[in-house]
């Protein structure tokens, strides 16, 4: 009876610091992209208000994270909406703009604004049409009828840039991506005429699986911001 009441005791007190949040972890599935200029401020705000959780990032593309999420690998995915999956919970977290971006190569694109169909004669660096960010800009250059053949197709953004800024083509990239370069006059905005699509991050678990209390948090840290 002592060993089993001992036993309830301890079980107790573990329950009690996962309420507590003394303990636990979270899994979560974010890009490189994501992780390096929306949730590194996150994240340090959060360890240092619960030191005991454990965070797991796995980095994956967006469909790729939603696979891993139907799998059961992480609690939440933050990706590029929309995302084409049933079952999902879905929170928005925020808008971010991407912007085309260039080096004094091209200069003859300042001070004014370019029209995507002219803009896609020029030597483009994208990212790979695979990608969710990709995958939205064609079907918007689809609707407007234009279509593109990029020079240059990674699945890095910090690698666009650089190639943008040492001149190789003109870049598709986040703006967040290029704005130190932007700002030093290595690279400058190409306006472009047409108004350019907004993108929208997104916060999806599972319908029918509870998260825990220290998954809760961090959303709630994420929505609430």
């Amino acid at each position: 009876v002592e060993q089993a009441y001992n036993l309830i005791k301890t079980a107790e007190s573990k329950v009690a610091q996962l309420h507590n949040m003394e303990s636990g972890e979270i899994r979560m599935g974010a890009s490189d992209t994501i992780c390096k200029y929306f949730l590194i401020s996150y994240l340090e705000k959060f360890i240092n208000r619960y030191p005991n959780i454990k965070v797991h990032i796995i980095s994956r593309t967006s469909s790729h994270i939603a696979d891993i999420l139907k799998n059961g690998l992480i609690d939440f995915g933050i990706v590029t909406l929309p995302v084409e999956a049933k079952n999902f919970i879905i929170r928005e977290f925020t808008s971010v703009e991407d912007i085309f971006v260039a080096s004094d190569k091209f200069s003859f694109l300042k001070y004014r604004k370019m029209p995507l169909r002219e803009l896609s004669k020029l030597p483009l660096l994208m990212l790979h049409r695979n990608s969710a960010t990709r995958r939205n800009f064609d079907m918007y250059l689809h609707q407007k009828g234009v279509s593109i053949k990029p020079e240059i197709e990674l699945e890095n953004i910090d690698l666009l840039v650089e190639l943008a800024r040492i001149g190789l083509g003109v870049a598709h990239v986040l703006k967040e991506s290029a704005q130190a370069f932007i700002e030093s006059g290595e690279l400058f905005k190409v306006e472009i005429a047409e108004k350019m699509p907004e993108r929208k991050l997104g916060i999806i678990s599972l319908e029918n699986v509870p998260l825990s209390r220290a998954a809760e948090e961090f959303i709630q840290l994420l929505t609430s911001s």
